[in-house]
């Protein structure tokens, strides 16, 4: 008798813990989707529930949305990319050293500073940085985050093709004769037959000694910003998108078949999943447009200050993880033009209380209005941004200088 009894006991516990759990999992699947997927998965839930209903919005604040809603066109960068993928892979002090990683990889997808630099500019061992650097440079693009053509080239090899041994063979140790003998000449060089010479060949031409270019010439894609915000008369303003205006069709549910009754209840659960989405984000967005009120004022990036994922989760008394899942593939409108969410956590650069993007912004200006006759060393550069009040080394300007792709002085005199 008391094991039947216990038995009846468990079974509506485990019922409810794992509607619970499923119910959860679909609430953050929602919350993870970018601004583009979320649009897409409505549209689909809009066409297929006749108990799922978009409002039709009325008023001044409707028109306010669309005016500032406009779909504006945005390009991924490799940056976008890279990060997007960081922030599923790392947490901590390890996200912070592969952000600043990421930042010191140029347009080809090389990285432009040593492990050693690295380790020195935050202050970290040598150790965390190449474990993170190993992490990156499984990310996709295959090669990205090496030093060189060569090294990217083992990378993919290794990625893509970790069987192919001979072509590892010419890219390791017969890069030199490679570029300036070819493939026959190299493959010769190892004993190779001349099947394998031209296996090898098909496979080393397949990839790209280049893996981020492929993102600087991107075709732009249209997407929807999640809102529109602006600040007016000192206040903040966040209109998040009509997509949001979903809402059960009025219906009394008793007249319905059992069926039809599932199906709306479906809906009415869906209907709550978004309106969760759309709180959460909107809170978030709130606190993020208040740290970076000067940003949304001017829309200059060099008036960012530095916000971390963690001082938001604290702000939105929330746990850094539904942070990062809420601002993931997020894009706002503003009166500057579009920006991604995530992009609004500028990082701190050393001991600035400034982000490293507005650090570079302000080298480039300095070198913009230099005089022909008086072009800046990095030293003059790094005594500039000192009357500024940013501490760097020669060193580290070195380093911001070449990121911006700007010659030395001597050269740019030429």
């Amino acid at each position: 008798m008391n094991s039947l009894g216990l038995r009846t006991g468990i079974k509506p516990t485990v019922k409810t813990t794992l509607k619970l759990n499923l119910r959860m999992r679909q609430s953050l699947k929602i919350l993870s989707m970018s601004s583009d997927e979320f649009s897409k998965y409505l549209s689909k839930k809009l066409k297929s529930s006749p108990f799922i209903v978009l409002n039709r919005p009325t008023g001044k604040s409707y028109s306010q949305t669309n005016a500032m809603i406009d779909n504006r066109s945005v390009k991924k960068s490799l940056r976008d990319v890279l990060l997007e993928q960081l922030r599923y892979q790392t947490e901590g002090k390890q996200f912070d050293i592969g952000q600043y990683i990421i930042d010191s990889i140029d347009e080809k997808g090389y990285l432009t500073s040593s492990a050693e630099e690295i380790a020195d500019d935050l202050g970290c061992g040598l150790s965390e940085v190449e474990t993170v650097l190993k992490i990156i440079q499984r990310f996709e693009p295959p090669g990205v985050a090496a030093r060189s053509p060569s090294e990217s080239l083992l990378i993919q090899l290794e990625l893509l093709y970790p069987n192919e041994k001979k072509a590892k063979e010419i890219i390791k140790n017969g890069a030199d004769i490679l570029e300036s003998r070819g493939f026959e000449a190299a493959g010769e060089a190892f004993g190779m037959s001349e099947d394998d010479i031209m296996h090898a060949k098909e496979i080393l031409q397949s990839l790209t000694p280049y893996p981020g270019l492929q993102y600087a010439y991107k075709p732009e894609n249209e997407i929807e910003p999640e809102a529109s915000v602006w600040f007016e008369d000192g206040k903040i303003n966040v209109s998040m998108n009509r997509f949001y205006e979903v809402d059960l069709y009025q219906i009394d549910p008793k007249t319905l078949d059992k069926n039809a009754k599932g199906e709306y209840e479906e809906a009415k659960e869906l209907v709550g999943f978004i309106n969760q989405r759309k709180k959460s984000i909107e809170k978030i967005i709130k606190i993020v447009a208040t740290h970076q009120r000067r940003f949304f004022i001017t829309g200059k990036t060099t008036d960012l200050i530095p916000l971390s994922l963690e001082d938001v989760a604290t702000d939105a008394d929330c746990h850094i993880s539904t942070v990062s899942r809420a601002v993931a593939g997020k894009y706002l409108s503003t009166p500057h033009g579009s920006v991604e969410l995530k992009d609004l956590f500028a990082r701190s650069a050393g001991r600035n209380n400034i982000s490293r993007r507005a650090i570079l912004e302000k080298i480039e200006r300095i070198i913009k209005n230099e005089k022909p006759e008086n072009r800046l060393s990095d030293k003059d550069i790094m005594l500039e941004l000192k009357k500024e009040g940013i501490l760097l080394v020669r060193r580290t300007v070195a380093k911001y200088r070449k990121l911006l792709g700007i010659k030395c002085a001597e050269e740019r005199g030429k």
